[in-house]
């Protein structure tokens, strides 16, 4: 009868730490497509998608590769990448995100819908530009283009860094097997 009651203590205990043991497979995933925009073949677009354990997904990371033609018919390359810290840009329920950027004389457009499997969309990069012999300013643009990307696989996510606030301690961790454990704790 003693055994019985060990046995059964064990099963139960078993069962209640399963969820908690079994947590990190169903933790949040980060997920890799990589493709072609409809440009000549060195235009390149990757996306790392944040997939949450609710099922919310964010746009966290793009890298693309552009050719820009400028009116006086010169080409430049470009290789662009950004990323957002913590979770992302939120991609909405049906799939669809939405990402523009202003900054000086530089205009950034990216459009697109993720599935399962493949996302596809819209991107445009325009620059004011010198002309060569610097007398003159002048637009360099990709258009838009069209692009398309294929799923190349998911890993567990990686935990983010917070930022610290002024006059607090800090930890120290290490992640193994998705786990993020304490190593040290510093104090303000």
């Amino acid at each position: 009868m003693r055994k019985l009651s060990r046995i059964t203590a064990t099963i139960c205990l078993a069962l209640t730490l399963l969820p908690a043991l079994a947590s990190p497979a169903f933790a949040a995933r980060e997920v890799v497509y990589r493709g072609r925009t409809s440009a000549p073949p060195d235009n390149r677009i990757h996306l790392r998608v944040l997939k949450k354990q609710d099922g919310r997904r964010f746009l966290n990371e793009v890298g693309i590769d552009l050719t820009l033609t400028c009116e006086d018919a010169t080409t430049e390359l470009w290789s662009i990448g950004f990323g957002w810290a913590g979770r992302g840009d939120p991609i909405q329920e049906g799939g669809q995100f939405s990402v523009q950027f202003e900054f000086g004389g530089e205009f950034f457009a990216l459009e697109g819908d993720i599935d399962f499997g493949q996302a596809s969309g819209t991107v445009e990069w325009t620059v004011a530009r010198l002309t060569q012999d610097h007398l003159d300013a002048q637009i360099c643009t990709t258009g838009e283009l069209t692009w398309t990307a294929d799923r190349k696989g998911s890993r567990p996510a990686r935990p983010t860094a917070a930022g610290v606030p002024e006059g607090t301690g800090f930890l120290k961790v290490r992640v193994t097997d998705g786990v993020v454990e304490v190593v040290k704790r510093v104090e303000p």
